[in-house]
């Protein structure tokens, strides 16, 4: 236990060094994880929303075909169905 500071007995309170950079490298080190993590979770989304309409085109594209007079093969409408 520290003792606070007075004019008989003076006693430093204060971190000591080695302390002082492993806590300050751990706090640098959560908020570049949460950054990171922050930057692939908006990633994702954007991943998400253009698979969609990746899907999407897919679809219109198997429809089209389709009034062609090309059926094409049936697995890929039930594939795009199932997406």
């Amino acid at each position: 236990m520290s003792k606070s500071s007075s004019a008989k007995a003076p006693a430093c309170l204060h971190v000591p060094m080695e302390k002082r950079s492993k806590t300050k490298a751990g706090v640098m080190n959560l908020r570049m994880l949460r950054m990171e993590n922050s930057y692939l979770k908006t990633l994702v989304e954007e991943l998400k929303s253009k698979n969609k309409i990746l899907m999407q085109n897919n679809a219109l594209l198997i429809d089209k075909l389709s009034l062609n007079g090309n059926n094409g093969d049936e697995n890929d409408k039930k594939k795009c169905k199932l997406q």
